[in-house]
């Protein structure tokens, strides 16, 4: 007999069949789960070709269920501390499975558009990984949805996750220092109309915005649009200072629908949520305020805990460093996301005034991220770090100057590069603005 005969043979008398084949469990995608600390713990997954009783242990505790007619099964345990690892253990009529290295901790939604939702390599042509090249933290984790949990251990798997909602994570993890789920929701090229409700269209602030929408519609089914047109290029409408925004209609959205996206948040047990949206609704300013209020009161609502909402301000895109913004409306979109920060309870802005982007899409996300996460830290956690920014407090009147005062400025107002602040503009009760000459004359004032 041949040597290569011998060993087939070997292998066959020694080694069963079924350790031959890899065994892939049924609940594999319950893998590097993370629950939210303090709330009730709801384990669920779906197994296809499933049906009858099964028992479900998790942390010492037996629940029996069964599954539906999907293969379906769900199951609530006690709400636990941050800690970890458990597994999770099923049992059936077809045998046992596991689920293992499982976390309690912090889980945060992360929503908005592309600047939330893309992945570090997809969002520039430079290499945006990099600051993150030599990271390891595998407490941090990103829900894939239908694709399970992901671990931030090499870069090879941080590079493909989302940049902005990475930052925050990681900034988080490593200030407390327990397990931080990151669940990213959303969709590029979007705007609030979109992601809201039509009752909430139906609101008598929105009828200007309503006609709006209806004649772009419509326009857009009578076939008036060229085929190689972009979506933006809808008619301008009086009052409105785009005719590009919003980028409506849309091809259809996947599950969830950004529609329903209230009642998907609601339903994840979470310690609150980021956002970052409003590109596409730089030509709708004043409308964009009251959809912004709207969606956070019904995520809110929806959420029916206390739920922090902590947005970044839209950031400016310049041409070059200190240059004036390439898109009209974007100031007065941020006041109007300023306005709803100071009216609702638990929201917050995060202000991204000052960092440098030339493109809509800024590439290096690291600062974004972690100026949410200290804004986490400061007023969801408590922690001694600097996290607001400066605050308008009140205007004094002398003669021809205007003192205008500022509150939370920290060690005192300063500006990057050492000179007078620009950017200011002045009008009287006749509302047309004109360039002031400002000037810092002490910690928290300037004039103009």
């Amino acid at each position: 007999m041949k040597i290569t005969q011998i060993l087939c043979c070997l292998i066959c008398l020694c080694c069963p069949v079924g350790w031959l084949m890899a065994v892939e469990s049924p609940i594999k995608k319950l893998n590097y789960a993370v629950y939210q600390r303090d709330m009730p713990i709801t384990i669920k997954a779906r197994v296809k070709g499933r049906s009858g009783p099964l028992t479900i242990t998790f942390n010492g505790v037996t629940q029996k269920t069964a599954y539906d007619n999907r293969g379906s099964f769900s199951a609530t345990f006690p709400a636990l501390p941050a800690g970890g690892p458990y597994s999770i253990d099923v049992t059936d009529n077809a045998g046992s499975y596991q689920a293992v290295d499982i976390y309690v901790g912090d889980i945060w939604v992360c929503v908005g558009q592309s600047n939330m939702v893309f992945p570090m390599t997809k969002m520039h042509k430079d290499d945006t990984w990099k600051p993150a090249e030599n990271d390891s933290y595998p407490l941090v984790r990103f829900s894939g949805g239908r694709g399970g949990w992901r671990r931030a251990m090499s870069i090879d798997v941080i590079k493909n996750m989302p940049g902005t909602p990475y930052y925050f994570g990681r900034e988080l993890h490593k200030s407390l220092g327990i397990a931080i789920g990151l669940v990213p929701a959303g969709a590029g090229g979007t705007s609030l109309w979109q992601w809201t409700p039509p009752e909430v269209h139906q609101l008598p602030e929105l009828k200007a915005l309503f006609q709006v929408m209806e004649d772009r519609v419509q326009f857009y089914k009578d076939g008036k649009l060229p085929k190689k047109a972009g979506i933006h290029d809808y008619p301008k409408a009086a009052g409105f200072s785009s005719s590009r925004y919003p980028y409506f209609p849309k091809k259809g959205f996947s599950t969830p629908s950004l529609v329903n996206l209230e009642n998907w948040v609601s339903k994840i047990p979470s310690r609150g949520m980021i956002f970052w949206q409003g590109e596409n609704d730089i030509g709708l300013a004043a409308n964009d305020e009251h959809l912004f209020r709207a969606l956070i009161q019904r995520y809110q609502a929806k959420a029916e805990r206390s739920f922090p909402f902590i947005f970044l301000q839209l950031p400016t895109y310049t041409d070059q460093p200190g240059g004036t913004t390439k898109y009209d409306g974007i100031v007065g979109l941020r006041d109007g996301q300023r306005r709803v920060a100071a009216s609702e309870e638990q929201v917050e802005t995060v202000v991204s005034y000052d960092i440098y982007s030339r493109g809509i899409h800024p590439s290096k996300k690291e600062e974004y991220g972690s100026r949410l996460a200290n804004a986490a830290l400061g007023n969801v956690y408590g922690h001694d770090v600097i996290w607001q920014h400066a605050r308008y407090d009140r205007i004094e009147t002398q003669k021809n100057k205007l003192l205008v005062h500022f509150k939370n400025v920290g060690d005192g107002l300063k500006t990057l590069d050492g000179a007078n602040p620009m950017d200011f503009l002045i009008a009287g009760d006749d509302e047309q603005f004109v360039p002031a000459a400002a000037r810092l004359i002490d910690q928290g004032t300037i004039e103009l």
